[in-house]
């Protein structure tokens, strides 16, 4: 997902982290979400993802 910083902190505080962490894990999110989808069209397998 693809966020707004004002909804960044406001999953931040009812989570009770920062607004940083957040962005972090968004962004860890979108990076395993593009190589499940290299995987789907086939330009991946899982034996390449370590």
């Amino acid at each position: 997902m693809r966020f707004n910083k004002y909804l960044f902190i406001e999953i931040a505080d009812a989570l009770h982290i920062s607004d940083e962490e957040v962005e972090l894990i968004d962004k860890v999110n979108q990076e395993h979400l593009a190589k499940l989808e290299m995987i789907r069209l086939g330009w991946l397998s899982l034996s390449d993802i370590n």
